[in-house]
């Protein structure tokens, strides 16, 4: 079982609309001449990263002090459904998956230079490895029917 307060919905809809929410998508995402906002990104750092709940994962994660207790649990448990209607453009399906992998690989460097005082992409392999185990990127994709 799943608790909702560990999946975030980002469902880019068959109008290439963007909506994001914990759970379901109840927010819009701003989109300005083809470009979504920074607080999808923003929005997607926050969940993954909250660390609400370690128990079990204490020798992994450090507790949030600052998390929201109806957020995410911890990086592990945390998971993004991106969800496109049938009509959907595949540019907009592809900003969007862009801005997903940002959001992991913006997390993925911070923990890098903090372990390994260098970027993500600039580790080896085992190291590499450490780091995707402490961000796994949780990633469920779905075609939704009209």
């Amino acid at each position: 079982d799943i608790n909702k307060r560990n999946i975030f919905v980002v469902l880019v809809s068959n109008e290439d609309k963007v909506l994001a929410g914990q759970g379901h998508p109840t927010d819009t995402v701003p989109i300005n001449n083809g470009v979504i906002d920074t607080s999808l990104k923003e929005d997607l750092i926050r969940f993954i990263d909250n660390r609400g709940d370690v128990t079990g994962f204490e020798e992994v994660y450090e507790k949030n002090p600052n998390s929201d207790p109806y957020s995410s649990d911890n990086p592990r448990k945390a998971i993004v459904s991106l969800q496109n209607q049938v009509n959907t453009s595949y540019g907009m399906y592809i900003k969007v998956q862009d801005i997903l992998t940002e959001a992991y690989n913006d997390l993925r460097d911070r923990e890098s230079k903090k372990r390994f005082g260098i970027k993500y992409n600039e580790l080896n392999e085992e190291n590499k490895e450490v780091i995707k185990n402490y961000y796994p990127m949780r990633v469920s994709e779905a075609e939704l029917r009209e």
